[in-house]
């Protein structure tokens, strides 16, 4: 049985910790399944902000972040978190695939 690389959303170049000062200057996401890009047609972003205990959530289209997702990210502390869900791809031969949800620690 051979195993296939299952698609993987990515921001910046951290899997599960990534800087503040990177994330507030991201314009992009992906995803990529082993040497191949998919094209993203849209996903929700869920910050954590740990201090007040809050949370907000944006939805966005496509795999350029919209101003409400980086105005978003613009008010991320340390240790707030960003889950990324509801992530839908489109793989090279055309067919909508969803992808596994991705959350990352901001340090």
């Amino acid at each position: 049985m051979k195993w296939f690389d299952k698609p993987v959303f990515r921001i910046a170049y951290g899997i599960a910790r990534v800087s503040l000062l990177e994330i507030k200057r991201q314009d992009t996401v992906s995803v990529i399944c082993g040497n191949l890009k998919y094209i993203v047609k849209e996903f929700r972003v869920l910050a954590f902000f740990k201090a007040s205990n809050t949370f907000k959530t944006v939805t966005n289209f496509g795999g350029q972040l919209s101003n409400e997702a980086k105005d978003l990210f613009s008010q991320l502390k340390l240790e707030d978190s960003v889950t990324f869900d509801s992530i839908i791809a489109i793989d090279p031969h055309g067919k909508e695939v969803n992808i596994s949800y991705s959350t990352i620690t901001v340090y």
